[in-house]
């Protein structure tokens, strides 16, 4: 599962400026597989659960487990609200 990140000013406007570092997790039967931003000039690792907003976006790839279930992808970064995406396996 592929979920696009993408930052937004007080307007909802995406910022295309945004680089700051954002931290990954999930509740449920689900793990991360991968994380990227797009930036092919980056040294950051696209294993494990933090990554860099490149032109205000990141992507985050998900793997379910083998029973659907509800999980939860929480998404932290210094100067941003917590965000919570609830998602449905199948």
């Amino acid at each position: 599962m592929h979920v696009r990140i993408n930052a937004v000013d007080s307007k909802n406007r995406r910022a295309w400026t945004a680089n700051e570092k954002l931290e990954f997790s999930v509740e449920g039967d689900a793990q991360i597989v991968a994380v990227d931003n797009g930036n092919l000039s980056s040294n950051e690792l696209h294993t494990g659960n933090t990554r860099s907003l490149y032109n205000g976006s990141a992507l985050v790839i998900l793997r379910a487990g083998r029973t659907p279930s509800n999980i939860t992808l929480v998404v932290k970064g210094k100067g941003y609200k917590t965000k919570k995406l609830k998602l449905k396996t199948m």
